[in-house]
């Protein structure tokens, strides 16, 4: 039912009127269009971005849009970098002139296919830097919350079906089911340092972007049902996230800080916080690709 979930947009989206008048439109305007797998609106685009977006629009960076949220899709190489997306043209309607020159909707064009893209080499040149040396993924759009309060371990000891009791240090993926036992979404629980103020137990949660405001709707829920002395903050907006993944993400890790990234020092699922550039870094190693890989969780004024 996640479909009909009216959680999964994000208040930026939902509350934002322009938004809902210019994204119905071209859903209308696209009703009996070929709908290809990876379809991208035109519409109200650039709303919500992070700090390394011209960074990486300057090196060719194509973007996808995820609950209004510019997120990097690949990076084009197989032709000028023209990537910038322009205002809204409705399709020429209401008067408006539909623009005769738009090099981000010519090269959305290109994956429009049920073939092969133009791209798809270069995205295979990515996944295999990944496998055998190494990549760096922005994930700054996920979302990060923080948990706290006198009941948090029991709140995520009750919403997570993986054991969340690993003491400070320790990072957990797992699944939150609802009242059927069915998933509700998967995320990472990461139990830091304890409340400066109070001593309590404080939870660093990351969750999906595509679902990120919908998950913390799922735990406010349930905090609020079971009567949980904590509270949940939503942070998304603090911290930047990059994912350093590959055999070689070690070595190169290892040259930006003098924290010990050796499996016994720093084992699988755990975390610490590093100083790199001079400035605090919160370090994970996790992975989803199947290599070797930390993921790095930046205050986003650094970025």
């Amino acid at each position: 039912m996640f479909g009909y979930d009216v959680n999964r947009y994000h208040p930026d989206c939902s509350k934002n009127k322009a938004w809902i008048l210019a994204r119905s439109h071209e859903a209308y305007v696209k009703n009996y269009a070929m709908v290809f797998i990876h379809d991208e609106n035109l519409a109200m685009r650039d709303m919500r971005t992070d700090p390394l977006h011209e960074t990486l629009l300057s090196k060719g960076c194509v973007y996808q849009q995820r609950q209004g949220f510019e997120r990097p899709g690949y990076f084009a190489t197989h032709k000028d970098a023209v990537n910038e997306k322009m205002e809204y043209d409705w399709y020429g309607s209401y008067g408006n002139e539909v623009h005769a020159s738009y090099p981000y909707r010519d090269r959305l064009d290109e994956d429009y296919t049920f073939g092969y893209p133009p791209h798809f080499d270069v995205i295979g040149t990515e996944s295999n830097a990944c496998r055998e040396r190494a990549a760096l993924f922005n994930m700054s759009y996920f979302g990060k919350f923080i948990l706290s309060g006198p009941d948090a371990q029991a709140a995520v000891d009750y919403m997570c079906c993986s054991n969340i009791n690993k003491g400070p240090g320790g990072t957990v993926y797992t699944n939150m089911l609802n009242n059927n036992g069915g998933s509700e979404t998967d995320l990472t629980v990461s139990h830091i340092e304890p409340c400066p103020k109070t001593g309590d137990d404080r939870f660093y949660i990351a969750a999906g972007g595509g679902s990120s405001y919908r998950d913390m709707c799922h735990m406010l829920r349930v905090i609020d049902d079971k009567s949980f002395d904590c509270t949940l903050v939503d942070r998304s907006a603090d911290y930047g996230m990059l994912s350093l993944q590959g055999p070689k993400s070690r070595q190169i890790l290892e040259s930006l800080c003098d924290t010990d990234l050796s499996n016994e020092a720093f084992p699988f699922s755990s975390h610490q916080l590093a100083t790199i550039a001079g400035h605090e870094v919160r370090l994970m190693r996790l992975t989803f690709v199947g290599e070797l890989g930390w993921e790095l969780h930046i205050p986003s004024t650094l970025l």
